[in-house]
């Protein structure tokens, strides 16, 4: 028996929960977000440290 991976343990919780995220992924493009995602983390990562430097 293989052991499942910290991630594989939440997506299979997903499916059990009929969760609708595995349902949308298949009309939305998720990967298309990762550079916005991305740019917004490294925005507000930038935020904080000036209020943290204040």
């Amino acid at each position: 028996m293989t052991q499942l991976s910290m991630f594989e343990k939440q997506l299979e919780k997903i499916y059990e929960i009929n969760d609708f995220l595995p349902k949308l992924s298949v009309l939305v493009d998720f990967e298309a977000f990762h550079s916005l995602i991305d740019q917004a983390r490294r925005k507000t990562a930038t935020q904080s440290t000036k209020k943290a430097l204040r």
